[in-house]
């Protein structure tokens, strides 16, 4: 989630700079430019390529963004998304 927030607000950043408006269009603009940020962040973890983040790819991933886990604290971090309990 906090990258997410990060993401949204660096993209209307940029658009400000860039003289964009604060209309929907402008929103919807800003809302494409993270969603694109975001999917190339997934895509840098997603080693397999299968468009899904397993515990394995989580874990070198909290590691890599050198963000310190336990593994109880992982497996709740992964369950709480895991929607199809796979």
């Amino acid at each position: 989630m906090i990258l997410r927030l990060f993401g949204r607000e660096a993209a209307a950043q940029q658009s400000k700079s860039k003289g964009a408006t604060s209309t929907k269009e402008g929103q919807r603009e800003h809302e494409e430019q993270a969603d694109e940020y975001y999917l190339g962040i997934f895509r840098n973890y997603d080693e397999n390529g299968d468009n899904t983040l397993s515990l394995k790819e989580l874990e070198k991933a909290m590691r890599k963004l050198g963000i310190p886990i336990d593994k109880k604290t992982l497996l709740e971090i992964f369950a709480s998304y895991d929607y199809n309990s796979e």
